[in-house]
């Protein structure tokens, strides 16, 4: 196995941790981001290797995943400004 391939592994099963522990979001877009970057550098240098398909894989349903929960917790945060804005119409 080569360097790369391992911390790819090693960063996408600290990925997965972060979702069994309903870690933050952001914590998660941040994970996101360096598996992106892992995987940038792993196959620049070293190339593409059918036995990381699965990897490759992993990495495409995590950042959807990752993305949905973000987009999500946009969605709560823009409602629950929104009722702050009804309620402070509402009193005066």
């Amino acid at each position: 196995m080569r360097f790369f391939e391992g911390v790819l592994i090693a960063v996408h099963i600290l990925w997965l941790c972060l979702f069994l522990y309903r870690f933050d979001v952001k914590v998660k877009i941040i994970t996101n981001v360096i598996a992106l970057i892992l995987l940038v550098i792993h196959l620049g240098l070293e190339g593409y290797r059918w036995q990381m398909g699965l990897t490759y894989i992993l990495f495409i349903l995590l950042t959807v995943f990752t993305m949905k929960l973000f987009i999500k917790s946009n969605i709560e945060k823009a409602t629950i400004e929104r009722a702050k804005k009804n309620k402070r119409k509402v009193k005066k």
